[in-house]
């Protein structure tokens, strides 16, 4: 059960380091200057979301197994 605490509580850091870096990078000033580097951008803000996204699943689920054994 300790592992999974500290495997919860990593996620969680994992999870708060990206909504940081996300954060960062959304206050970034730069502006696509051609239609490909906009398409770019969006590609790669995709593929954080699908990041972001799969990385609360998986928290959510060991967070929620977490809970299963304390009761």
């Amino acid at each position: 059960m300790i592992n999974l605490k500290l495997l919860v509580t990593g996620c969680l850091l994992q999870l708060a380091g990206w909504v940081d870096e996300l954060r960062q990078e959304l206050q970034n000033d730069e502006a696509a200057d051609t239609l490909e580097a906009a398409e770019r951008l969006l590609e790669q803000c995709g593929q954080q979301r699908d990041s972001s996204l799969d990385a609360c699943v998986s928290t959510i689920a060991r967070g929620e197994t977490l809970l299963q054994e304390l009761r």
